[in-house]
């Protein structure tokens, strides 16, 4: 198979899925390299009504997306084209490789990974500054160019414009490709809406497994996965690498607190830190010390989903409450 849009010759398969197959092209006039993700049902397949147009209103939304999204760092979108009952999204080419490529079998020195990490957070933080989840954050989503060393972040097919969206957002196949990196809000098992804060949970998940090779939740089955992300912690990544610094264990164990009034509150707050952390080993200090998140500050205003201060209201209502159900006794 091979990218059916005219002008461009197909250079390889970079992944494929039910839906959509991803291509390495090049621009037959110039030369240009660019991904190509083509979008559609597979041939043969009719599929479940309204399932092109599903797929046909992602292509569109990653697109009108990221041709809004002026960031360096995010990997820019060319154009859509159609071609028959298929749609093609153009997007640059970053020559280089994913980070889970990158990271290769082992783990990332902790030079390179505070590269890696501060270029990630400064990205997010612009990202969500536009008001604007990715969902996705995990190692295959994020590119190094290889001649720079430029870090980008791809893939904004499941993302959430905040300003116009606010509903839950559990599909089935989203879950499937990115359980591993998921926060506990994205399962659909809490009563908690996704925000920016999701972002940097699964943000926590990818830098665990950049310091330590492993993700922080090993389990198979899709629902031992979900409970885990829910309920248990997971070993401090300084225990599986004791000469990790301190600092650094704490500040990936503040990004994976189960709820999202403990984590960072901003990609800026998480940003701060790590620069604190670089300036501190560039000068020497092997082992620096800090408590995380001291200049982390909330961008939005977030309600919290407990009552603090109101126990008589509290206690009044549940009074109420009873003497109702005793009345209608």
């Amino acid at each position: 198979m091979a990218v059916p849009l005219p002008g461009y010759a197909t250079r390889r398969l970079l992944r494929a899925s039910p839906g959509a197959q991803v291509y390495e092209a090049e621009r037959e006039a110039d030369g240009v390299r660019v991904v190509a993700k083509v979008f559609g049902l597979p041939e043969g397949e009719s599929g479940e009504p309204g399932r092109a147009r599903e797929i046909e209103a992602q292509v569109e939304h990653e697109f009108a997306l990221l041709r809004e999204l002026e960031v360096e760092g995010v990997v820019r979108a060319r154009s859509i084209e159609r071609v028959g009952d298929r749609l093609v999204l153009l997007l640059d080419y970053v020559d280089g490789q994913n980070l889970a490529q990158y990271r290769g079998a082992g783990r990332l020195p902790v030079a390179d990974f505070l590269e890696v990490a501060r270029s990630l957070a400064a990205t997010l933080a612009e990202v969500h500054a536009r008001n604007i989840v990715h969902r996705d954050i995990k190692p295959s989503n994020v590119l190094i160019e290889a001649r720079t060393g430029r870090v980008f972040l791809a893939d904004f097919g499941i993302s959430v414009l905040l300003e116009s969206e606010r509903r839950h957002l559990h599909e089935p196949t989203v879950l499937a490709g990115t359980l591993p990196y998921i926060s506990p809000e994205q399962s659909g098992r809490t009563t908690r809406e996704v925000d920016f804060r999701s972002d940097l949970y699964s943000l926590g998940v990818t830098f665990y497994e950049l310091l330590t090779g492993e993700l922080p939740f090993a389990a198979v089955a899709p629902v031992e996965l979900i409970h885990a992300h829910l309920a248990r912690r997971p070993r401090p990544v300084r225990e599986l690498v004791p000469e990790l610094p301190r600092a650094l264990s704490a500040v990936v164990a503040k990004l994976l607190e189960k709820a999202p009034e403990r984590r960072y509150q901003s990609a800026r707050g998480l940003l701060a830190d790590l620069e604190r952390l670089a300036a501190a080993l560039a000068a020497g200090e092997l082992d620096p010390e800090f408590g995380p998140g001291a200049d982390d500050r909330p961008t939005t205003l977030q309600l919290p989903h407990q009552l603090y201060g109101r126990e008589g209201e509290r206690a009044a209502m549940r009074r109420a409450l009873a003497d109702a159900v005793h009345a209608r006794a």
